[in-house]
């Protein structure tokens, strides 16, 4: 009798339809003996169990008390069914995690399906099962969506060398103004929009490039080596060296002397304090303190350049926020239309509102990032944080003035605060340091900059790796390969959920459709995320083997948790535009969605998707060129500059725009014919309006 029961149930469960057992059919079971569903995992049987016993109760199959009254048989039946299949049925094992069997025909998946890196850790229920489930073997995201700063110098200021440098990964060009001239710099911006003009704007190959201006900031620097502006010197551990804030030696240090611009060093330090220098590589102590010289004994020493940083840890050192060379920095950054700003050694809010008082009105849609340099500022990194539009963690300096094994602790809130307010924080300073001098990185640094992508940095930099170093491709390529592994092994499903909880009450339109469009990003597995973006000026938001090891570590990230962190840190909100966010991001992990695609006037619609954190890349189309330059500064989002005039029927306008996007993300790899996209798009003309949310199929 049971058994019979059970044969009949089962050939029932073979005949009907079960709502949601496959992503993207759902067609009627062929065989339960062989069941595989597709794109079905363990992490799912409960949610399947439930249609089941759903659609048996509306035919009357658990009627009564006596026979089947019980779903305990069906569960062991299901089961045993689910998962002890037949060998030519079980799932295909590669590496070290299983694999799997993907749907072949066109009319189940596409004929291509991209979202699939790390799938089997997305998938995961726990972050120790999700860690369980990372394969070696799997390939690395499609698209990186960590940004890329590379710091522009005298190896890699040419058109044709940075001409490379974009098609390597760069998304933003730093320029340093603790050196140079003016003459220079502005050559070089010159040379870097030189660059970026040759791909065509307006075509679905341009890439648009950020442009920063890095201040000097209230730092303390040393002289010109005698000979030359690359000459170095060799300091020996013991000997003695003169510290002299004497100009005659400006130009003209030595192993036995070496000046500084700080002249009240002799009023801050004492006898037996440390001097460090070149990011605490050369540390000096001193000894004897006169009335405008130091003498010091080397405690550590080694080979020294021409204008390296120079720390005094425990000193008040008494220097302004914004010193007169930073204000005419400022003023000429506003004139060559700099997109952002990279504000040195902030440590309290005022320092920000100083800097942004310099801007002026000219240059009120000028991005400041803070530097995180020293331990008052990570003491005040709430109120540094509300008065940015976004932080960098300046490791090299930071780990001098707090103990080195804390700088991760710093690290790690920093990055995690930023993203809950959802600010984009930049990792920096030694990265890739010895690519300066060798084409491979230390397996350490590769797990560095693995590991800042993991934490949810939005961009990472390269400083001497690129501006001084020998092999400045190979580095860029380097990160960019290490993101993009990264990218696949991250939770974001989990974050998603933290950060959705955070997120405070809400009128902000834009702010809901960017969690809804992160939302339908996974309910729909989209390959990407395009946004049609305006200015955003008037919105602050509250390859070769270089590449590898960037695709690497995105890859390895645990999207699914990211994603419900992200989303049960969300408090309830009024905001459209962020319920459209949330939204968009949800289906676009159901569905697996290849891209999510917004049109957005100001911007602000792109960050609030990135704020939480898609699996899928966001593709922001705009018509302003520096919302789509700053949009690097925020994870998975890649502008789409659309230069075409405006069409005099909106309608019209938006299909233009979207199909823009579309062709762009096809030409670029995002996505293929069969593939889920998520488009987001506005009600009306204008900015705040974006509140509709679409799951299309790429024709």
């Amino acid at each position: 009798m049971f058994r019979g029961g059970s044969l009949m149930c089962l050939y029932w469960i073979r005949s009907c339809r079960l709502p949601g057992y496959s992503i993207r059919s759902s067609r009627p079971l062929s065989s339960l003996n062989g069941f595989t569903l597709e794109l079905l995992k363990v992490s799912h049987l409960r949610a399947h169990t439930a249609s089941v016993s759903s659609a048996a109760a509306r035919n009357s199959l658990f009627t009564g008390t006596g026979r089947l009254s019980t779903l305990g048989w069906l569960w062991r039946s299901l089961l045993l069914t689910c998962l002890i299949v037949p060998r030519r049925s079980r799932r295909i094992y590669r590496g070290t995690s299983p694999q799997i069997a993907m749907p072949q025909t066109k009319s189940d998946m596409g004929s291509a399906f991209i979202q699939t890196q790390q799938l089997n850790a997305a998938t995961a229920d726990t972050f120790l099962e999700h860690m369980c489930l990372l394969d070696i073997d799997s390939e690395p995201t499609t698209a990186r969506n960590t940004g890329i700063i590379c710091t522009i110098g005298p190896v890699s200021r040419s058109v044709d060398m940075l001409k490379e440098m974009i098609k390597s990964g760069m998304n933003i060009a730093r320029m340093n103004f603790s050196h140079g001239s003016h003459e220079y710099h502005g050559e070089t911006i010159k040379n870097v929009r030189e660059a970026c003009e040759s791909f065509g704007p307006g075509s679905i190959q341009y890439r648009p490039i950020g442009i920063a201006l890095d201040t000097k900031g209230p730092e303390i620097r040393t002289g010109l080596i005698r000979g030359s502006g690359t000459a170095e010197v060799e300091l020996n551990k013991g000997s003695m060296i003169k510290i002299t804030m004497d100009d005659a030696y400006q130009e003209n240090c030595s192993d036995e002397i070496l000046w500084l611009d700080y002249k009240n060093i002799t009023k801050v330090v004492e006898i037996g304090s440390k001097i460090y220098i070149d990011d605490g590589l050369i540390s000096l102590q001193v000894k004897e303190i006169g009335s405008d010289y130091l003498m010091c004994e080397i405690e550590n020493g080694g080979s020294l350049g021409s204008k390296k940083g120079v720390n005094l840890p425990g000193a008040a050192v008494d220097l302004p926020a914004v010193s007169d060379k930073d204000i005419k920095d400022l003023q000429f950054g506003v004139e060559q239309g700099v997109d952002m700003v990279f504000a040195s050694f902030i440590r309290k809010a005022a320092d920000v509102h100083a800097v942004r008082a310099v801007l002026g009105e000219k240059g009120k849609n000028i991005k400041i990032i803070s530097k995180l340099e020293n331990h008052e500022g990570v003491r005040r990194f709430d109120e540094i944080m509300e008065a940015s539009d976004g932080i960098m963690v300046a490791r090299g300096d930071l780990g001098i003035e707090i103990p080195t094994e804390k700088v991760f602790l710093a690290q790690k809130m920093m990055i995690g605060r930023c993203n809950r307010a959802g600010k984009p924080i930049t990792c920096a300073t030694q990265m890739l340091e010895s690519m300066i001098k060798k084409p491979r990185p230390t397996r350490a640094e590769g797990s560095d900059v693995a590991n800042a992508v993991l934490d949810g940095a939005d961009c990472i930099m390269l400083s001497g790796e690129t501006a001084k170093g020998e092999y400045p491709l190979e580095a860029v390529r380097t990160q960019h390969m290490i993101a993009r592994e990264a990218e696949a092994a991250m939770f974001h499903r989990q974050v998603f959920e933290d950060l959705r909880r955070s997120t405070p009450h809400c009128k902000d339109p834009a702010e809901a459709i960017a969690i809804g469009a992160v939302e339908a990003s996974f309910k729909s597995l989209a390959s990407a995320i395009i946004v049609l973006t305006g200015s955003g000026s008037n919105h602050r938001p509250t390859l070769p083997f270089g590449a590898q090891i960037a695709r690497e570590a995105e890859a390895a990230t645990f999207h699914r948790q990211l994603f419900e962190e992200l989303r049960r840190h969300s408090r309830l909100s009024r905001d459209p535009s962020e319920a459209v966010a949330v939204g968009a991001v949800e289906s676009s992990y159901k569905c697996c969605a290849s891209a999510i695609i917004v049109l957005t006037k100001t911007g602000r619609s792109a960050h609030l998707i990135s704020r939480y954190r898609p699996r899928a890349p966001i593709l922001a189309v705009t018509r302003n060129a520096q919302t789509a330059r700053q949009a690097h500064l925020y994870r998975g989002i890649f502008p789409v500059l659309y230069t075409t005039p405006a069409n005099d029927v909106w309608a019209e306008d938006v299909d233009m725009r979207v199909n823009f996007a579309m062709e762009m993300g096809k030409a670029r790899g995002f996505f293929k014919e069969g593939d889920v996209v998520i488009v987001l798009t506005g009600w009306r003309p204008g900015s705040g309006y974006t509140n509709t949310m679409r799951v299309v199929v790429v024709a």
